[in-house]
């Protein structure tokens, strides 16, 4: 959890970089490039974190946990 914190913190100053170079009228190629390529991999490492909780959390559930929990998502027929 700790790790999804960090990288959604440093995910919003990214962002909030990226808005202050557009709102003072700052942003070049060179200087947004860097920063979107920070961003996309920011939000990889994000979506990574949370898949790999979801695949943690498979193996404290029993069969019928996982069972219901793939008819929630859409996975399996009701």
């Amino acid at each position: 959890m700790k790790e999804a914190a960090t990288l959604g913190a440093n995910l919003v100053d990214a962002e909030c970089q990226l808005d202050v170079l557009f709102a003072r009228g700052e942003a070049s190629d060179e200087k947004v490039t860097p920063l979107v390529e920070q961003i996309a991999h920011l939000q990889a490492k994000i979506r990574l974190v949370h898949l790999r909780a979801h695949l943690e959390m498979r193996k404290a559930l029993t069969a019928d946990q996982i069972n219901k929990y793939k008819r929630q998502r859409g996975y399996a027929a009701n």
